[in-house]
């Protein structure tokens, strides 16, 4: 049983003997050196806000365009449902005097339907560019690439001014439908 516990204890101190690590050198960098790179860091990281200030003040008006589009979307959407909600309201009234109607007013009544069927798919087929186009000005950002972030927004105010232009003509056409 001596001879067991004997074994046994050699195997934990020379096992536990593996586990010690020791500390190495510092690989020759001095505490000057240390400090050198630090602030070669901090300049590093100073530049980086200085361009990014810079980048910032270049894109600005185009932000504020964007904004400016996008406040004008919302003001147009309320519009279009208060204009959807009147031609509802309108085409429930002439259903109840269908007889009174001529041909050429059934005839307009459909164009519009039509027209306003292909401006809504026209409009629903912009959905989501913009997020894609977001997407693009965050990866420039990241890559500080003030081209790319400015190409990306150009397009996004491109975006934003075809769906200005197609609630508005969808508008146009609701009021026409009200015209009939």
């Amino acid at each position: 049983m001596k001879k067991i516990m004997t074994c046994l204890l050699i195997m934990v101190f020379v096992l536990g003997m593996g586990t010690f690590a020791y500390a190495g050198t510092n690989a020759g960098i001095t505490t000057t050196d240390r400090k050198a790179l630090l602030v070669q860091k901090k300049e590093a990281v100073q530049q980086k806000i200085q361009n990014m200030k810079a980048m910032k003040e270049q894109i600005q008006p185009q932000i504020a365009q964007i904004k400016a589009n996008r406040t004008e979307i919302q003001k147009l959407r309320i519009e279009a449902r208060e204009a959807r909600n009147a031609a509802m309201q309108h085409i429930k009234d002439i259903k109840g005097k269908s007889d009174q109607l001529t041909e050429a007013q059934i005839a307009e009544l459909k164009a519009t339907k039509e027209s306003l069927k292909t401006t809504k798919l026209a409009l629903s087929n912009t959905k989501g560019d913009v997020r894609t186009e977001m997407l693009a000005i965050r990866d420039a950002r990241k890559d500080q690439n003030i081209d790319q972030a400015k190409a990306a927004m150009d397009k996004i105010i491109a975006i934003q001014q075809n769906r200005i232009a197609l609630i508005q003509k969808g508008i146009d056409e609701m009021n026409h439908i009200l015209e009939i």
